[in-house]
Order: C-alpha cells, then sequence, then structure tokens
C-alpha cells in the first residue's frame, strides 16, 4: 500500500508523462527538480519545526500546475496557481488530516505563503534550480528561442526572496557554481 509521499511521487510522475510540454519535452527534468527540491526542503527543515510529510508534498507537486493542459505562456505566469486543477482528483486520496489539505490546497492555489511548508518548499525551489545544469540548459535554451535572453539573471534575482538563514546558506555554493558555469560572475 503506498503511502501519501509514494502516491505524491507517483502522481509527479504520471502528470509529467502526460504533459511535458513545460518540461521541455522531457519529463524527467521536472520530475528530478522536483525531487531536489524535496531534498532540499528536507535539508531547510532540519533547523526548523515543520509538518515533513505535507513539506514533502508540497515540494515534489510545487511546479505540477506546468502539467496542466494550457500554453507555455499561460504555464509560464499562473503554474503556481493550477497545481490544485491538476492535482484535485487525487487529493482525496491522500490520509491527511484537515489542516494539511487546507494548507496543501492553498498552497496548489497558488498561495506560496499560506504555511511555514510553503515557504520553505518556494525557497527550496529557488536553491535546487543552481544545483541542476540540466534544467539550467533546458531553460536558457527555451528561452533563448522565446526571446527571454535574461533568464538565467532573473532566476539568480530569485535568491533576494528566500526566507529563512539556513536557505540563504544553502544557496551559496549551487549559485556560484552556476554563475561560473554559464560565465555570469
Amino acid at each position: 500500500m503506498e503511502d501519501n509521499i509514494q502516491k505524491a511521487e507517483r502522481f509527479l510522475r504520471e502528470a509529467f508523462v502526460k504533459n511535458p510540454g513545460y518540461s521541455f519535452g522531457d519529463p524527467e527534468i521536472m520530475i528530478g527538480h522536483s525531487r531536489t527540491v524535496r531534498d532540499v526542503s528536507l535539508q531547510i527543515a532540519e533547523r526548523m519545526e515543520c509538518d515533513k510529510e505535507l513539506l514533502e508534498i508540497m515540494a515534489l507537486w510545487h511546479d505540477i500546475g506546468k502539467a496542466h493542459e494550457a500554453d507555455w505562456k499561460v504555464l509560464r505566469e499562473r503554474h503556481d496557481e493550477l497545481g490544485y486543477e491538476v492535482t484535485k482528483d487525487i487529493l482525496p486520496e491522500l490520509n491527511l488530516s484537515v489542516e494539511q489539505k487546507e494548507k496543501l490546497v492553498a498552497f496548489l492555489r497558488g498561495d506560496l505563503n499560506s504555511s511555514s511548508e510553503a515557504q520553505m518548499a518556494k525557497d527550496a525551489d529557488i536553491i535546487a534550480f543552481f544545483a541542476d545544469e540540466k534544467l539550467q540548459a533546458a531553460l536558457k535554451k527555451w528561452a533563448d528561442g522565446k526571446g527571454f535572453s535574461s533568464e538565467l539573471q532573473r532566476k539568480i534575482a530569485g535568491v533576494d526572496r528566500l526566507r529563512f538563514e539556513i536557505s540563504k546558506e544553502l544557496v551559496k555554493h549551487p549559485l556560484e557554481a552556476m554563475k561560473k558555469y554559464w560565465n555570469l560572475l
């Protein structure tokens, strides 16, 4: 029998395999990124009190709105709030408390400040990008093709939105490595 985390991870895979459009045509990019976000979230949580099960689900599903059936413009601008639409049919299958479900639904509807877990997942998303050269290359290629030549700089600006001191510590090494790799020093 699957636990909640296993269900969330299985659904993540199914969603991006079904609709890999905003995964740069490769669902493994977003699946891998989501797993990295989960791992970084748990590193952040080592120094903070939180619901780790809820945090893992939020981290795994932080970009699940990108698996929604919509064009790239909608997904780029609104994926944070489309997560609920993608997950609403599986949510009843999760064995979560009422409070956990409320926090998860708020997060999946785009309220990234709805809980400390949501904030940790968002910080982890920012950090995880810098640690993933494959995602960086795919985003850069896609963005350059769309005329968004400063997409990597936009991602770097996201560091200013990190909420926790541990997040600011964790981002230093991968951020410098990314800057060096792309010659952005």
